[in-house]
């Protein structure tokens, strides 16, 4: 088995993978019978291997870490500056100004996030153009009109 394995939900591939072993230990003193030790025994000996087999995945799965890890930090990456105007439900609004890491197979993570209420929207476009003056050449990103749902 491989910790791949424990990825796959009813035929598809699912984030989150799990092994939940459970081992239960009955007290050897109060077996009354040759069978009920024989039992006991045989569930000790198929949960040893079940947990032998989860340890095994986990250590593949730690190589699997280990070459993301440095993959990661090999990988060719822009960065990407945003600002977005949010308009929350209840009426207000949000800016936000970010700092994304845009990698090349897509996964992305988040340097810089700020928020900024409505009211500050002048002090949001000024803290934008400044990052942007300081990082040239940066990916810059401006969202900031209202939504067609709020004309």
């Amino acid at each position: 088995m491989s910790y791949k394995n424990r990825l796959e939900c009813y035929g598809r591939r699912v984030e989150i993978g799990e092994a939940r072993p459970y081992v239960y230990f009955y007290d050897a003193d109060r077996l009354k019978t040759v069978d009920e030790v024989a039992r006991a025994d045989h569930r000790a000996e198929q949960d040893i291997k079940t947990l032998e087999t989860i340890i095994a995945d986990l250590r593949e799965y730690r190589q699997a870490l280990a070459a993301r890890y440095a993959g990661l930090e090999t990988m060719v990456y822009r960065s990407v500056l945003k600002l977005e105007r949010v308009p929350h439900w209840q009426g207000h609004i949000n800016y936000f100004v970010t700092i994304d890491r845009v990698f090349e197979d897509g996964t992305t993570t988040t340097e810089l996030s700020e928020r900024y209420a409505g009211k500050q929207r002048r002090d949001a476009i000024k803290r934008f153009e400044e990052l942007k003056k300081q990082r040239p050449g940066i990916e810059a990103v401006k969202d900031i009109a209202k939504r067609d749902w709020e004309r």
